[in-house]
């Protein structure tokens, strides 16, 4: 076909993305805000940028014409899966299947598929791109819970997109939600969006915000959520001792077999590329303080029983609690960490040798 045949089938598609093809085809967004968005474009690859894709199975939901899907392929993922529900997009999945065909990409689409149906992938990735997808959800915190199901405790999670700034709604943990709307039906404020996606089971790691668009990349954590008193909706029980009906030993070794399986214990952000020596996963810490607490207590070793302790369940939790503090830690979150050391302590205070680097950071 001559190229002018191609670039004529490329204009026939409403395309939202700009994307360049081999041979000079084009593909150029013709909506009235396409300017502002090129510039928002230019920002979010500026802050993928500096997320290491190599060698990364990569998800991305919602995926529209398939932008980020070719982004990630470009920097060196070993599979991209590109998922969005055809019925919501205004070009169905033409656009998506022609630049595909154009590019000769290997990434694999699923159109049949929207966020709300995510955890049926049955799968979980070690980087999830969630970009443009959450405010247009009449239930959010179901879509993020969809997430959380596709993604392992080392994985990136990556949401970007609208926020309400303080002016717009009160107070400062408030949230628009319209479900009239049609477009905006979810407008979280900063601090309100923190909630949520801790509430499913996510540490931001870093957040930036262009005007008032947000892009927050996420790690998921499996222990003790204080967001949830009761069993949480949605499956997410499962990510939780309390409510799983696993010890934490058990759900520790199960996930870190999972994890070892997708991912390299390398660091994902390009910023960092390896991990200093010393440092162990969050699964890691827990296995150590379970593991080395069983030894002591055969071994006559240095481990002394707390006489304030009268079962293993409070020593499973003070185990726990030392798990959210590091992870906590890891993410930035000081007063998090601080908590949970301290009511560890609490628990726990005579097995110090348990609390290594935590005693440290907050008993100088």
């Amino acid at each position: 076909m001559e190229l002018a045949e191609l670039q004529e089938r490329i204009d026939q598609i409403r395309w939202y993305h700009d994307i360049d093809f081999p041979n000079g085809l084009k593909a150029r967004s013709k909506t009235d805000d396409a300017e502002g968005h090129r510039k928002l474009w230019s920002w979010m690859r500026s802050e993928l940028d500096k997320i290491d894709f190599a060698g990364k199975k990569v998800l991305d939901i919602g995926c529209w014409d398939g932008h980020w899907s070719f982004y990630a392929e470009r920097r060196g993922a070993s599979r991209v899966l590109a998922t969005d529900d055809e019925t919501q997009n205004w070009a169905g999945s033409a656009g998506l299947n022609l630049a595909k065909e154009l590019m000769g990409s290997s990434i694999e689409t699923r159109t049949d598929l929207s966020i709300y149906e995510a955890a049926k992938l049955e799968e979980r990735f070690d980087i999830v791109l969630c970009m443009g997808v959450y405010y247009h959800l009449v239930d959010p915190f179901l879509g993020f819970s969809q997430v959380r199901h596709c993604a392992h405790e080392q994985s990136i999670v990556v949401f970007e997109g609208d926020f309400a700034p303080d002016w717009f709604v009160r107070p400062q943990q408030a949230a628009y939600l319209d479900v009239t709307d049609g477009y905006h039906c979810f407008m979280p404020t900063v601090t309100c969006l923190r909630q949520m996606l801790e509430a499913n089971y996510f540490h931001v790691l870093t957040e930036s915000t262009y005007y008032e668009r947000i892009l927050v990349a996420c790690q998921p954590f499996v222990g003790e959520n204080t967001l949830h008193r009761y069993r949480p909706p949605s499956g997410l029980h499962l990510y939780d001792p309390r409510f799983s009906g696993r010890s934490s030993l058990q759900q520790a070794s199960q996930l870190l077999e999972a994890s070892d399986s997708h991912v390299s214990r390398g660091s994902i952000y390009e910023e960092q590329p390896t991990q200093p020596a010393n440092r162990i996963s969050p699964t890691r810490d827990l296995l150590a303080d379970e593991n080395a607490s069983q030894r002591d207590r055969h071994s006559g070793g240095p481990y002394l029983r707390d006489p304030r302790v009268s079962d293993g369940a409070s020593l499973q939790r003070a185990s726990l609690l030392r798990h959210n503090a590091r992870v906590a830690l890891r993410g930035g979150d000081r007063t998090a960490a601080r908590k949970n050391f301290v009511e560890a302590l609490r628990l726990e205070p005579f097995h110090l040798k348990a609390y290594k680097g935590l005693i440290k950071t907050f008993l100088p």
